[in-house]
């Protein structure tokens, strides 16, 4: 249970969708952390959010290896996609690490029967509920009710109250589910009854994906009224200018095959990373967007501690300070004595390593974990701990 008492996920809008079946990160995912190693981006891409990790299958069938497992435990990771006949295969996965599991149902599952083959293959192989999210991909035969009936089905019966919780006993089948939706399918009406029915009242966790749902801002504050998140490929920023922009480098998903008698795309079939349209967004951005401030300068209330709990201060952030801190991976807040952007360590030499950026639940303030360095490690004034 630990991993999930470290990480919060239900204030999360951006989950960023990383494809690990590729040899090396793009230069465009890694923005200004172009000089680090590929774990490192990675890293910090998973910050504030939970990395959407598609591996291939050969990797899924073997124990993580040294470098898997470090990303593992430092980032939020929903690893897979792995069958639910073959679900024994993420146990290693979440003893290394992984906060969630990806199954994929079988595509000829009534929706009436998911829950029960969900349950079955959870028992099965002792996978926990509350550590598994199901990747649905209908196909074109699948209506918008029969998804409705199966998300129904995997949701809890009633809301725990607390978006940070996801305990055996405040969920259903799953913690969530991740909806890879075709064009025709992502329209704001669906959306609207996901949200109604599951989400808004905290009985399921849903994230979508789609090439119709672009990853702009706008689009995630339409997602984060909702309730919903949205995974698609992220950068570390900044972003080139739009003239400038290609295609993300993550792929479009697959086309839905039409099979008779199908109601989701087999495992096979959803072969390509979920999508968000053709362009990244900046992870930073997408955390800060999530926040809102009460103050009336605009700035977000900011707790910064230790990785033990231990409570360091009370600073402040911005929307760039926030951007800055997932880019270099450090404590980079904003000084209101000097209107600018505050690098911890800088000038003083006792500097914070970034572990965690959460949100708290009710989305007004920011949580900084950090690990200080320095002759002596302190925060402020200099030679402090506190």
């Amino acid at each position: 249970t630990e991993p999930i008492a470290r990480w919060t996920t239900r204030r999360m809008v951006l989950w960023p969708v990383v494809d690990l079946r590729t040899k090396s990160l793009s230069p465009l995912i890694k923005g200004e952390a172009a000089g680090e190693s590929d774990d490192e981006v990675l890293r910090r891409l998973g910050l504030g959010s939970c990395l959407v990790c598609w591996l291939s299958e050969a990797e899924l069938a073997s124990p993580p290896s040294a470098a898997r497992v470090a990303l593992l435990r430092s980032a939020g990771c929903a690893v897979g996609p792995f069958r639910l006949d073959e679900a024994a295969k993420a146990r290693e996965w979440l003893h290394a690490g992984a906060l969630y599991a990806l199954l994929t149902p079988d595509p000829a599952t009534p929706p009436a029967e998911l829950c029960a083959a969900v349950r079955q293959a959870a028992k099965d192989a002792a996978l926990p509920a509350e550590r598994l999210l199901v990747v649905l991909s209908p196909a074109a035969e699948t209506t918008s009710e029969q998804l409705l009936l199966a998300l129904e089905s995997l949701a809890a019966k009633t809301g725990s109250g607390c978006r940070e919780c996801e305990r055996p006993h405040t969920v259903g089948a799953a913690a969530g589910v991740l909806l890879l939706l075709p064009d025709a399918a992502a329209d704001a009406a669906l959306l609207k009854r996901v949200s109604a029915s599951l989400a808004a009242t905290d009985r399921l966790l849903v994230v979508v994906s789609g090439a119709s749902l672009s990853p702009s801002l706008a689009r995630l504050a339409e997602l984060h009224a909702l309730n919903l998140g949205l995974a698609a490929p992220a950068s570390l920023g900044p972003l080139p200018r739009r003239a400038e922009r290609v295609a993300a480098p993550t792929p479009a998903a697959a086309p839905v095959p039409s099979v008779s008698g199908g109601f989701w795309r087999r495992a096979e079939d959803v072969a390509e990373a979920p999508a968000g349209g053709e362009e990244l967004i900046d992870a930073g951005q997408a955390l800060a967007a999530a926040v809102r401030s009460d103050r009336p300068d605009g700035l977000l209330s900011t707790v910064v501690e230790e990785e033990g709990g231990v409570a360091l201060g009370l600073v402040y952030s911005t929307t760039e300070s926030v951007c800055a801190a997932l880019r270099s991976g450090r404590g980079v807040y904003w000084s209101r004595s000097r209107r600018s952007l505050w690098r911890k360590g800088d000038s003083s030499g006792a500097w914070q390593r970034l572990c965690r950026v959460a949100v708290d639940s009710d989305g007004d303030a920011l949580r900084f974990t950090v690990r200080q360095y320095g002759s002596p490690p302190s925060f402020f004034p200099p030679g402090t701990p506190t």
